[in-house]
């Protein structure tokens, strides 16, 4: 999958900038995650904090390379929790002080919503 990915961020990192347009529901073991865009934000809206939890103990080696592929199309992604942001990831270099502080590249946690997410468990 890494090769794959680099790949790919090798290939349009070479092209103009994408905007998606995208209203999609998707079922992940059994919850329903929303995913909406209309421009160069890709909005992500989980149901719940154990779903999120699921997708990155499923997918999280591939975290790390997030950054560079939303930076090679132009993107920025946004989570949230049921309705609650959570996250922004863009590309190197837009990370919050304190997530560059401990290495996560291209990642600003938003405490409120995080705080929020995590007591409504």
């Amino acid at each position: 999958m890494s090769d794959l990915v680099s790949t790919l961020v090798d290939h349009l990192e070479r092209r103009e900038s994408l905007d998606v347009t995208a209203d999609l529901t998707a079922t992940v073991d059994g919850d329903t995650v929303r995913i909406e865009s209309y421009t160069d934000r890709v909005f992500v809206d989980l149901p719940s904090f154990a779903t999120a939890r699921r997708l990155y103990d499923r997918h999280g080696s591939e975290v790390d390379r997030l950054p560079a592929l939303l930076g090679a199309t132009d993107l920025t992604l946004e989570v949230s929790i049921d309705g609650t942001s959570v996250a922004v990831v863009g590309p190197p270099g837009s990370e919050g002080r304190l997530e560059r502080a401990v290495g996560y590249e291209g990642l600003s946690m938003l405490p409120g919503g995080l705080l929020r997410a995590l007591l409504s468990v």
